[in-house]
């Protein structure tokens, strides 16, 4: 019976015996692989279908035992009736027999050693299975079989990605997507985030997993990897934000040369090089797969073909920022970027000159992320020195608040479709971070990357990003560190000192040099900033400064600590509100000047002209020797 003979198959690959006749030989339970001293036959009247005999001195109950275990057949248990065992159907055994002799098809071979294992959790952590890496080299999947043992089958087992936890501690983290686990175990090692799927299975869940997320596809470079590389990115397509399949430079699919892991042995800067191969891959289209590998055209092209169809450089801002280029503006609080941002936001919008740089007109794109409403007074402030209102400027428009670029950017595109840009200012960078950690060189990257798409906005805007520095804000490099300065094309600068903020460059800059800007940072009010009982409120605006303008500021500078030094030799003990009563320094409301008092103290005592005393100030043998000299001056 067709039936019988495959039963008995089964049997025979589940006991490692083969089939003789109507029955099957195999070796009893504890003797060698040789031994046939054990024989199953089928019969449709026994108790479980099958009738088993040893013709060693083993206990005939305990090999029927054995067979069942070895034939993946549930546990003797008593009837309900209590007349002794239960009898399976056929169809029950059959079932059971396929399973079982389909995890011994897939157990290693006897002289296979077990060189690595990779698990497969759930969500809780839980083991669900494992892909084993035997030697000689293949490769296995097995699962727990609740007792303490493995199933070598993974069959019908819930499928999830690699290193799952990770997917699942940084929900918006980019992905890389490697052939095998141990590409991806060397990947993750780099603090990113990195996983693939047991046998290229790109399940349901799987793909769930990986939604929403920019995927980095690593293509191991020969043609298994070429097909698991595009049955991901296809898998992938419509549910990862953005996928590119990278070809990792300098792999040419030979020995020692085929996969990310031996790309990272190859040269030990590479490792720090690896997020930005990947992000400057090109996205991937469906369309891709389409496409001859091979390059199209010659590779070596003559003089006049490699110079034929330049386009030089289109500035903004003559000799300054480029079209289509994307600055960093770092600064530490209160040393002026916003305003700085927002001069240079009215300059193109009018078309103005600032000294000797001619801005370009034209429509500017303002993110106001950190502090909308400060941005708005700020606004208020700039345009009133210039004579103007915001209702007389209809080419600046303002995204004030908060917001995902990869949920807006759609929006955005929609809104500016008409309107040509110019310039696009982000305020700030961190105000628009995704991801949770700035100093993280894979999401510093990513958002840098998500940043300069900006700069693919109708017209091809000059992106200006406001950024906060590194905790050693003295170098002025932008927070994300070598990651985010590597993506942009340069890294403006604002330095704050006690007469005027410099604008200038630190670490890259795309571009001619150029000469330190020097702005002024100006207390103003403004007759539309007042609080609810009516009084003006403060804010602060940006002012080109000349340095003429510069020279009569520090001369005006130090004839206030002059002054100061004076009313200190009149009169050390006044505080400072009296000092500036002495000296007529008065507010509009005529409240005394005080911080101006206070900023000469400061100079004077910085130059050693004066050191604190216990009930005021004293003169220091220098400043004795200063007032000798100014008291003369200030008599004439």
């Amino acid at each position: 019976m067709n039936n019988g003979i495959l039963d008995l198959r089964q049997i025979a690959r589940a006991l490692g015996g083969e089939v003789s006749g109507n029955q099957v030989r195999a070796p009893s339970p504890g003797h060698s692989a040789k031994d046939r001293s054990l024989t199953v036959t089928l019969d449709a009247n026994a108790p479980d279908g099958f009738l088993v005999h040893s013709f060693t001195e083993n206990d005939q109950i305990k090999c029927k035992d054995y067979v069942r275990e070895k034939a993946g057949l549930p546990a003797f248990k008593p009837s309900s009736n209590g007349n002794g065992r239960h009898r399976a159907s056929a169809a029950d055994i059959t079932a059971m027999l396929m399973a079982a002799t389909t995890s011994i098809e897939s157990e290693p071979p006897a002289k296979a050693r077990i060189a690595a294992t990779y698990d497969y959790a759930n969500d809780k952590g839980e083991l669900l299975y494992q892909v084993v890496r035997l030697e000689p080299k293949s490769f296995r999947q097995r699962r727990p079989d609740g007792k303490g043992g493995w199933v070598w089958s993974v069959k019908d087992c819930k499928r999830v990605p690699y290193r799952l936890s990770d997917l699942l501690k940084y929900p918006d983290g980019s992905v890389f997507v490697c052939e095998g686990e141990k590409d991806a175990d060397n990947v993750a090692a780099l603090n990113c985030c990195a996983t693939t799927v047991a046998c290229g299975d790109w399940t349901e869940d799987c793909i769930k997993a990986i939604a929403g997320r920019d995927v980095l596809i690593l293509r191991d470079m020969d043609q298994a990897g070429h097909a698991k590389a595009l049955k991901a990115a296809q898998a992938l397509h419509g549910v990862a934000k953005t996928i590119r399949v990278v070809e990792l430079p300098g792999l040419d699919g030979t020995k020692g040369k085929k996969d990310v892991s031996d790309w990272l042995d190859l040269d030990p800067g590479n490792a720090a090089k690896l997020a930005d191969v990947c992000f400057d891959a090109p996205l991937w289209t469906p369309s891709e797969e389409a496409k001859d590998e091979k390059p199209k055209g010659k590779l070596a092209l003559s003089s006049a073909e490699f110079v034929a169809g330049f386009t030089p450089p289109d500035y903004l801002v003559v000799g300054w920022l480029q079209r289509r280029f994307v600055y960093s503006l770092t600064a530490a609080t209160g040393d002026g970027k916003t305003a700085i941002a927002l001069l240079i936001t009215l300059m193109i919008s009018r078309g103005f000159k600032l000294g000797k740089l001619d801005f370009k007109c034209g429509r500017v794109l303002y993110f106001a992320g950190e502090n909308p409403d400060d941005v708005r007074m700020r606004w208020l402030a700039t345009t009133q020195q210039f004579g103007l209102a915001p209702e007389d400027i209809d080419n600046v428009y303002f995204v004030p608040g908060v917001f995902k670029f990869t949920e807006i950017s759609k929006r955005i595109c929609e809104e500016m479709a008409t309107r040509e840009l110019a310039l696009v200012v982000v305020d700030t960078s961190a105000a628009y971070f995704e991801t949770d950690d700035e100093n993280n060189n894979m999401q510093a990257l990513a958002h840098a990357k998500r940043l300069r798409e900006l700069s693919r906005l109708p017209g091809g805007p000059t992106v200006l990003i406001c950024c906060h520095p590194t905790k050693a804000a003295e170098s002025l490099v932008p927070r994300g560190g070598g990651a985010f300065l590597n993506e942009v094309d340069g890294n403006l600068t604002c330095k704050r000192d006690d007469l005027a903020v410099e604008l200038h460059w630190h670490g890259k800059f795309r571009g001619p040099d150029f000469a330190p800007m020097l702005f002024q940072l100006k207390v103003v009010t403004h007759e539309r900033l007042k609080d609810t009982d009516g009084n003006l409120i403060q804010t602060v605006v940006a002012l080109a400064l000349t340095d003429e303008g510069l020279r009569d500021m520090s001369a005006a500078r130090r004839s206030d600590e002059d002054r100061v030094l004076l009313s200190i030799d009149e009169n050390p003990r006044l505080s400072s509100r009296d000092r500036a009563r002495q000296l007529g320094w008065l507010t509009r409301a005529g409240d005394p000047y005080h911080t101006r008092v206070v900023r000469a103290e400061k100079t004077l005592e910085k130059g050693r002209l004066i050191t604190k005393a216990r009930d005021g100030w004293e003169l220091t043998k220098a400043g004795e020797k200063e007032i000798d000299r100014i008291r003369p001056a200030c008599t004439t």
